[in-house]
């Protein structure tokens, strides 16, 4: 069982690196974790084969911070082969199948798969993701920035601002509910591919 996640561009991204420099940026994160590296299939359209929870929510959390994409996470059996475009697979239907329904949701999301345990996912995935899509420039830069290990202090001293600007980001950003999401989708995220396994 893997994760198969086709990640579509929502419009166009004048000015912005495009889906190559976006594949290439993925890849620097998930690499560990992926069976297969994103890459281009077609037009602005993105697929890689992820193997572990980590991987996954790292890829949709760096999606979610762009904020340009449609995201469809597929899970099932995959038949590898030198790539991701040459693969198949059931994993590969239901990644589709979820990009389409992604396109018709608010937070721009959907995982589909074959076991109970996806729909929990799909529903954790809603929720997370509508937190971090909601989140200012500021809160971003903010929120990594703590969890790359920095103290309140640390943070206000390279953003030169207040301690108590940061904490009022952070609040603003959600970031206590995005770390326990986090770690609910881990859990869900191991538990589909068990239960798929």
């Amino acid at each position: 069982m893997s994760f198969v996640v086709t990640i579509d561009q929502k419009r166009s991204r004048l000015g912005l690196p495009g889906a190559e420099a976006f594949a290439d940026h993925l890849n620097s994160v998930v690499a560990d974790g992926a069976a297969r590296r994103f890459e281009v299939t077609v037009g602005d359209e993105l697929q890689g084969v992820l193997l572990t929870s980590r991987a996954l929510v790292d890829a949709i959390r760096i999606a979610c911070a762009d904020g340009h994409w449609w995201l469809g996470v597929g899970l099932g059996e995959v038949q590898l082969e030198a790539s991701a475009r040459r693969s198949s697979g059931p994993a590969f239907v239901h990644a589709r199948e979820a990009v389409d329904r992604a396109k018709r949701l608010p937070w721009g999301l959907a995982v589909v798969g074959p076991t109970e345990k996806v729909r929990d996912l799909d529903r954790a995935f809603a929720l997370w993701t509508t937190i971090l899509q909601d989140r200012s420039q500021k809160g971003w830069e903010t929120v990594e920035l703590r969890r790359a290990g920095k103290s309140e202090i640390e943070i206000a001293r390279r953003l030169r601002i207040t301690q108590q600007a940061v904490n009022q980001r952070l609040r603003a950003a959600h970031y206590l509910a995005d770390e326990e999401g986090e770690v609910l989708l881990l859990s869900l995220a191991d538990e589909a591919l068990r239960e798929g396994g």
